[in-house]
């Protein structure tokens, strides 16, 4: 299967409560909630996973006939034929991405149209080596220098006495 994921954002899950007339809150904290698109057989779905226990919390296909509705700026809700959602975002910015996408695979799927939304861009290949330059041609020899001048020679008694305490050296 060549499921790829369109759209990311955090986000607390709830269901609607039939019995109490009230959203609960799936974990009580965010999960990672993705619109997913399959392009096997030119699917979509919604699916999050809860950050505290790493499982699913949300696995809902989206169909043509979808009612995704904006409550307000960060929280979406929409019905499937088991449940109802509700998206309570982390920010504005990912409301919106996620919306763009829930939105974009709705009218795609209304079209007929099989292709997803185009991903995010990648960065840019980065470029390819430089071929190797030529070979520098070999270097002139250098004029061999005089010899050098002969050094004085040191006092023969402080090597010796350098060599058998060499600790005991101080020089100043």
């Amino acid at each position: 299967m060549a499921e790829s994921s369109i759209a990311a954002a955090r986000a607390a899950v709830y269901y609607y409560d039939q019995a109490t007339k009230g959203w609960k809150s799936v974990d009580g904290g965010l999960s990672r909630v993705d619109v997913f698109f399959n392009s096997s057989n030119s699917t979509y779905r919604v699916v999050g996973i809860s950050t505290k226990t790493n499982q699913a919390v949300i696995n809902s296909p989206i169909f043509k006939e979808l009612n995704f509705q904006k409550a307000s700026n960060l929280f979406y809700q929409w019905s499937d034929a088991k449940n109802s959602y509700g998206l309570n975002f982390a920010s504005e910015p990912e409301a919106n991405l996620f919306a763009t996408a829930m939105n974009d695979s709705i009218a795609k799927l209304k079209a007929g149209v099989s292709a997803p939304p185009p991903p995010a861009p990648k960065p840019a290949p980065a470029p390819a080596p430089a071929p190797a330059p030529a070979p520098a041609p070999a270097p002139t020899p250098a004029p061999t220098p005089p010899p050098a001048a002969p050094k004085p020679a040191a006092a023969p008694g402080i090597i010796d006495a350098f060599k058998k305490h060499p600790q005991k050296m101080v020089t100043g």
